[in-house]
């Protein structure tokens, strides 16, 4: 599953100091945490002849959640430098999008990364 690969490449990345879960951040959280979606299903590539092969690509959304604009920001760093690599089913991520955003209800500061993982 793409999913546990991830969330382990990001404890790898930031050794392990933040909480890394699935989905929305639940109620009474510590911070800094770290939550990750799916947005799109595996789909399998194509070739120029439309033949069908079985590297898949996925887009996940990871959120970091922090009390501070600097920490998310230092956090949002440290994840951008995880690499497939080859690791279990992944073969490449990319960073496609950053984006810093502050949550007025929770007054907690927000970074999203994009990714698209290419994986088998």
């Amino acid at each position: 599953m793409i999913e546990l690969t991830i969330k382990t490449l990001i404890e790898s990345a930031t050794n392990s100091q933040y909480t890394v879960q699935p989905g929305v951040l639940k109620q009474g959280s510590k911070y800094p945490a770290i939550t990750y979606t799916v947005l799109s299903q595996p789909a399998p590539e194509r070739t120029s002849t439309r033949q069908s092969h079985t590297t898949k690509t996925t887009t996940m959304q990871i959120d970091i959640w922090s009390k501070s604009y600097m920490q998310a920001g230092q956090i949002a760093e440290m994840i951008k430098t995880i690499d497939g690599g080859h690791v279990g089913d992944v073969s490449l991520i990319e960073v496609d999008d950053v984006r810093p955003n502050f949550d007025n209800p929770s007054e907690l500061h927000n970074r999203s990364i994009d990714l698209t993982i290419t994986h088998s």
